[in-house]
């Protein structure tokens, strides 16, 4: 499976529509995120492990508050994730 992209919106520290798109060039297939704590980066690994399992990593804090508290504050009650993936 090659994983080309990610959407977020709303879920989480990622309020409105954000999008990650994965190397898929089988030379430099790398795609580093980088970033000081508390921006994001355990939410992304997050968010691909719900869009398949529904489930969450053991340690992530407050698991049940899913939507952007910004999204929240501004009456937005949903969040949504979208992975885009090559298989074969």
């Amino acid at each position: 499976m090659l994983l080309r992209s990610i959407k977020l919106l709303n879920f989480r520290q990622f309020y409105g529509e954000n999008s990650i798109s994965f190397s898929t060039n089988p030379k430099k297939n790398i795609t580093l995120i980088h970033g000081e704590n508390g921006v994001g980066k355990t939410t992304i690994l997050n968010a691909i492990l719900w869009c398949f399992f529904e489930k969450l990593t053991h340690d992530f804090e407050k698991p049940n508050e899913l939507i952007s508290s910004e999204a929240l504050k501004n009456k937005v009650d949903s969040c949504k994730v979208e992975v885009e993936f090559e298989h074969e």
